[in-house]
């Protein structure tokens, strides 16, 4: 036990003058304030930038994205799709001949 405590306390010894120095340089740190440093005010400006940009970015591809689905919606009802279908069926004066191999082929 008093081997132990004679190491203990020449381990304190040998830490002091670095406890010092470090002491010193906390003493000399100057506080930041985020508020008025011109790099923090720049760096926090170019964030809010890239944010807006990316939530425009986002809501101009919704609206995009919403006009597309509805302009498919009113294209493609099934009145439409049904007219389609008919115009590509087969006409009567159509040739016969080419009537089969259309028919054969799809």
């Amino acid at each position: 036990m008093c081997v132990l405590f004679i190491v203990r306390h020449r381990a304190f010894y040998q830490l002091e003058p670095v406890l010092s120095v470090v002491g010193r340089k906390v003493d000399e740190v100057v506080e930041h304030d985020v508020k008025t440093c011109p790099v923090c005010v720049k760096a926090k400006e170019k964030i809010t930038e890239k944010q807006f940009v990316s939530r425009r970015k986002t809501l101009l591809q919704n609206k995009l994205i919403e006009d597309k689905i509805q302009r498919h919606l009113v294209c493609k009802n099934s009145l439409d799709l049904i007219g389609e279908l008919a115009a590509s069926l087969p006409k009567p004066s159509d040739d016969p001949q080419e009537i089969w191999r259309r028919l054969l082929n799809s």
